[in-house]
This record gives C-alpha cells, sequence and structure tokens, in this order.
C-alpha cells in the first residue's frame, strides 16, 4: 500500500471521527447536529489537493459521512441523502475557492471571499436539503433543522476550516520543527499559557474569564503568526468544547438550553478567529515585507559597495544622506565624513547654477530621471567631467522628500566628442579648418555685426605641380602654403580649405583696403616660397579674390569667388576686388 493510499485512509478515518464527534456530542434534541467540524475539514483537504485526487477524496469522505449518520445520527434512511449533501457543500466552497484564486489570506477582500463563499454561500446552498432530510427521518421541526444546520455548518467552516488550512498546508508543522530547532523557549511558553488559561477559563462557571484566552492567543499569535492562529484556536476549541459540553466554563453562567450554550460556544470561537486572523495575516505581511526589504537592502549594498560609478541619495536641500565607497576615488573624504555636506562642495563653482535648476527638477519630476553634466572638483586638482542622472524619492504621502542617484565620471568621453567634434570641422591634410567650419565661423560674424571681408585663394597652375611632381608633392605644397599664410594673417582671422587647391580667409572688422593689404601679404608670403622636394625647388603663386561681409555669407562668397575669377582672368598671382 502506497503512502498516498495511507494518507487518504488517515483523512477518511479523521473525516470519520469528526463527523461522529459533531453528532454525538452537539445532537440535541433529535435533530441535526449543532457543530459541524466534516465540512471544514473536507474543503480544506480539496482546496490543498490536486483536482485528479478529488474523486476519491469526495467518495472517501461521502462513505465516512454515511457511517457517521447511520451508526450516531439520524439513522440510515437519512445517511446517504445526507452523504451527498455534506460532500457537495465542501466540494462547492473548494470549488469557489479555486475559481476566485483564493490562497489562504485573511485580510481585505480575500477575508471578505472567505466568510462570503465558506460561511453564506455552502451552508446556505446545503440547508435547505439538509433541513428536510432530517424533518422526514427524526420528525423534528423544519425551521429548528434549518437554523441549527446554518448556524452550525457557517460557525464550523468559519472556526476551523482556517485550522485545518494551515495544518495541511505544513505550517504547524513547520512553527513546531523550526521551534524545536532553534530552541525557541518562548514559543512553546506561549503555547502553554494558552493551554492554560484556556483550561482556568473553562475550567469553573464562577467568573466570565472568556477575555483571559484570548489575551493569551493574541500574544502566541504576535509571536508565530499564521501557524500560532491555527493551532491556538484549534486548542481553545478541543478543550474549551469539551468542557463546555460537561457544563463547565463561563457559557454555564447563561441559563439556556445545551443548544444555546453550543451555539454561545460557537460564536465565541468564531469572534476568536475573527480577531485572530487578520492580525496573523497582517503580522506576516509585515513580516514578508521586512525579508524583503532586509534582501533588497542586501542586495543594494552589495552592488553600491561593488560598483565604479558613485550611488548617492540627496536630502531636499541637496544635502548628501549617502555615498557609496566608491566616491573614495575621486576625493580624499570617506562616504561618512560626505554625509550632511552639501553636493555642491564637489562642483565647480561655474556649474553651481545649473546644479541647483536640475535639483529642483527632479523633485518636480514625479520620478522621471534627470541628467546633467558638470565639471567637478576632485582631490588630485585634475578637471574632471561628471555625469549626474537621478529621480526624486518620496515619503508615505507621496511628497518628494529627496533625491537618489548615481554620479558617473565622463572625462574621457568628453575628450573623444571633442576630438571628434574637431576632426569633424578640420581638413586632414592641412589642419586647417574645412569648409563647413569656415562657414559656422562667418555665421557668427555675420550674426554678431562686426562686419569684416571674406577672401578666395587659389593657387595658380597647381595642376602642372601634380602633374610635374607627383600627387605626394602636391600635398607637401598645400601643407607648406598653409603654414606660411597662417604666418602672414592676424591673430583673430580665420584661413581654411574650401576646396582641392582652394582656400578662404576670413577678415572680421576689416575694411577693404586692411583686406587688401593682409591679402598681399599672404599671396607675398605664398609666392616668396622655395618649397624643397626630393632635391628639387617648388614654388607656386596665388590668386585672391576679396569681398566684403554685407548679408549672407553665402552672397559674400559668391562676391569674392566672382573677384577671383577675375584676377585668373587678369593674369593670376594678383588679387582683385569685388565690384
Amino acid at each position: 500500500m502506497g503512502r498516498k493510499t495511507i494518507m487518504i485512509l488517515i483523512f477518511g478515518l479523521a473525516y470519520f471521527l469528526s463527523a461522529a464527534a459533531s453528532i454525538a456530542l452537539t445532537r440535541f434534541g433529535g435533530g441535526v447536529a449543532l457543530v459541524w467540524v466534516a465540512s471544514a475539514l473536507l474543503t480544506a483537504r480539496l482546496h490543498c489537493a490536486p483536482t485528479k485526487q478529488w474523486p476519491t477524496l469526495l467518495l472517501i469522505a461521502g462513505f465516512a459521512s454515511f457511517l457517521a449518520t447511520g451508526w450516531f445520527g439520524l439513522g440510515w434512511f437519512a445517511a446517504g441523502p445526507l452523504a451527498v449533501i455534506n460532500v457537495f457543500e465542501a466540494a462547492l466552497v473548494a470549488m469557489l475557492f479555486r475559481r476566485e484564486g483564493w490562497r489562504g489570506s485573511y485580510t481585505g477582500s480575500s477575508m471578505a471571499a472567505f466568510l462570503v463563499v465558506a460561511c453564506i454561500i455552502g451552508p446556505a446552498a446545503t440547508a435547505l436539503p439538509g433541513a428536510f432530510v432530517a424533518t422526514l427521518a427524526t420528525d423534528t421541526p423544519f425551521f429548528g433543522n434549518l437554523t441549527n444546520w446554518l448556524i452550525g455548518h457557517s460557525l464550523g467552516m468559519l472556526t476551523f476550516a482556517p485550522v485545518f488550512l494551515h495544518w495541511m498546508r505544513g505550517s504547524i508543522e513547520s512553527w513546531i520543527r523550526i521551534a524545536m530547532r532553534r530552541n525557541q523557549v518562548l514559543d512553546f511558553a506561549l503555547l502553554l499559557l494558552v493551554i492554560a488559561s484556556t483550561w482556568a477559563t473553562f475550567s469553573q462557571f464562577s467568573y466570565p474569564l472568556l477575555f483571559i484566552p484570548v489575551l493569551a492567543l493574541v500574544v502566541f499569535v504576535h509571536r508565530t503568526g499564521y501557524p500560532g492562529a491555527a493551532l491556538g484556536t484549534a486548542l481553545v476549541a478541543v478543550i474549551g468544547g469539551i468542557l463546555t459540553a460537561r457544563g463547565l466554563g463561563p457559557v454555564a453562567l447563561i441559563h439556556g438550553s445545551p443548544v444555546a450554550a453550543t451555539q454561545i460556544f460557537q460564536i465565541y470561537l468564531a469572534a476568536t478567529e475573527l480577531t485572530l486572523l487578520p492580525v496573523a495575516a497582517s503580522l506576516t505581511a509585515q513580516r514578508d515585507v521586512t525579508a524583503k526589504l532586509k534582501q533588497s537592502e542586501e542586495r543594494y549594498r552589495l552592488v553600491t559597495e561593488n560598483v565604479t560609478d558613485i550611488v548617492m541619495s540627496l536630502d531636499r536641500a541637496g544635502r548628501f544622506t549617502y555615498v557609496s565607497p566608491s566616491i573614495r576615488n575621486y576625493v580624499a573624504l570617506s562616504p561618512e565624513a560626505l554625509v550632511g555636506s552639501s553636493a555642491l562642495d564637489l562642483i565647480d563653482p561655474d556649474f553651481h547654477a545649473i546644479a541647483r535648476e536640475r535639483h529642483g527638477q527632479m523633485l518636480r519630476s514625479h520620478g522621471i530621471p534627470v541628467v546633467f553634466e558638470y565639471i567637478g572638483i576632485t582631490g588630485d586638482g585634475r578637471c574632471r567631467w561628471f555625469e549626474t542622472c537621478g529621480r526624486a524619492t518620496v515619503d508615505e504621502h507621496g511628497i518628494p522628500n529627496g533625491v537618489v542617484g548615481t554620479i558617473r565620471e565622463t572625462t574621457g568621453r568628453k575628450l573623444l566628442e571633442s576630438e571628434l567634434s574637431a576632426a569633424a570641422r578640420t581638413d586632414m591634410l592641412t589642419r586647417l579648418l574645412n569648409r563647413r567650419a569656415f562657414f559656422d565661423e562667418a555665421s557668427k560674424v555675420v550674426t554678431s555685426r562686426v562686419g569684416g571681408c571674406i577672401a578666395l585663394l587659389d593657387i595658380d597652375h597647381f595642376k602642372a605641380v601634380n602633374d610635374s611632381h607627383g600627387q605626394a608633392a602636391g600635398d607637401w605644397v598645400l601643407r607648406e602654403l598653409a603654414t606660411a599664410a597662417l604666418e602672414a594673417i592676424r591673430v583673430g582671422d580665420t584661413l581654411a580649405r574650401v576646396g582641392g587647391e582652394e582656400f578662404a580667409l576670413l577678415l572680421p572688422g576689416a575694411s577693404i583696403e586692411q583686406a587688401e593689404a593682409i591679402c598681399q601679404r599672404v599671396l607675398d608670403a605664398i609666392a616668396s616660397l622655395q618649397i624643397d622636394w626630393r632635391h628639387d625647388k617648388v614654388s607656386v603663386t596665388t590668386s585672391a579674390g576679396i569681398a566684403a561681409i554685407d548679408g549672407s555669407v553665402d552672397t559674400a562668397m559668391q562676391n569674392a569667388d566672382r573677384a577671383l575669377y577675375k584676377a585668373k582672368n587678369s593674369g593670376r598671382a594678383r588679387l582683385s576686388l569685388a565690384a
């Protein structure tokens, strides 16, 4: 016989015993039992079992119910119908739990779902047929059976279903095993306190001390959570139920029938359960959050202590509340020493204004990251670029209370960007500005309205140099010409290579006369060159066209180009002014 079969048979025996005990101990007046625990047991087992095991469990439970009712209850006539009704009730509740996705939580909407399904829908669906069968079998009042069925099954579900659920899920066994392994003497002492207080309360009938077990249970549940709620309630139910059935306990102070005493005791258990389950749920949720928070903090600490980026948090005023250890790579101060100091102390004063503005933007950005770059003050005195990416943190009311972010050095990226930008503006052969960069500089002059002139220079008969000495010689001539021209112009003037052998000269603030003098100086410097090239002397002349900057850059360039064409047609090696 396999272990699974043995467990199913043990469950069947447990169902039989719970049904038989309920009938034998709480069936007063010949009608239905006032306490019905068996449905809570079957519901819990179905809820924890795979769906494929349901037919077997329902069959076993139905047979156990048939035997218990036939031997101890309403007789064999009613045993069959009541067995079907009892297992139907448990199956209906378990099926609705599955469909609603209930996972055993007892807070908020989950608690409401449990109460509606287990304590209202299930008993209500079976009360009418159950009371009808009981009335036919025993000739007892129908409405009495109906009332006792509703109360007994509802309170039985409410009181015992959570106990059986946690027992079958192993949470009680797990708590006992952990408590024994960790030698939790306090846990067992509180458990003994629950047992002792329950015994003391229900073994006498002189004082209404029903609140004492509840106090002991609250303390025990606060320590143990769900397992404590389930185990403690079960102990109170067993001890208090046995003593109440013997006419002892505070319930005996209420003069009434055994039916009333039993129902009052069930109401007491249900009220206790409703008090403990939300407390246990809240404590469990709090412990889960605390555990997750601790794990998150450990992960955060592991990351922040091993990344090269600086992780920091600031308060609303911009003061450090946390800095990761990687800050030591840039400043001599320890992270602890920086806490409380202003982040501006590590930023170049030229960037203080933008840093304040970005900090305020982070606080207003509702969690959207804000990024900005700046020059930081480091311990070695070097100028380094940094990038901060941060966003606001909020308090429990959703109000921003600070900023959390990272700081990354971007000096290498800045240098690369600068090099790429310079390369995009530079003629690779002569190292002068290229055509696009020249137009950018000329546009600035036009925008600033300082006036000036533009000159276009073109090497005369440059093709002959390439044909006679080769392409390499032509490149060498271009470089030497650029050097000579740079030495002949003013500081602040701009020389660029804008074509194969064509150069442009930007002369900000220069009049036509000044431009003519400067250009003549450039032409003379070029003409005087004797460029050495493989045992040969290479010399060239240049023609130039000059135009005033009066309007757009394109217009000035066109006018200078017409003047250059005029100079070329006039014999070359000379300059010409635009009309």
